[in-house]
């Protein structure tokens, strides 16, 4: 399902569930807008830790101690085929922050 971006960002009471979170774009400064008002929905609604992660290899599916799930913010989703099914069976919740280059088709 996709959600429009303005949406996101005005709309207060938008209930975000989803586990994974593809943003892209041309417009940096929007996109990390998007990807804050995310984020600070799942920490208003629950207990959560945000960590920025390069990629998925450095993903480590630990639990917690402070926190019931942990929002992870992934620059390169490069991989994802091989470590999806690890991902969809975890608490966790993933955004993919992903810029669109003119090199990059």
């Amino acid at each position: 399902m996709r959600l429009e971006p303005l949406n996101i960002l005005l709309n207060q009471n938008l209930k975000l569930d989803k586990k994974f979170y593809f943003i892209s774009g041309n417009e940096i400064t929007l996109m990390e807008k998007i990807t804050g008002s995310i984020t600070e929905k799942y920490k208003k609604n629950e207990n959560v830790k945000v960590e920025r992660i390069d990629d998925l290899n450095s993903f480590i599916d630990e639990g917690g101690l402070f926190e019931n799930k942990k929002v992870f913010l992934c620059k390169n989703c490069k991989g994802i085929e091989e470590i999806f099914d690890k991902l969809r069976k975890t608490n966790d919740i993933f955004i993919f922050f992903c810029e669109n280059k003119q090199s990059i088709k």
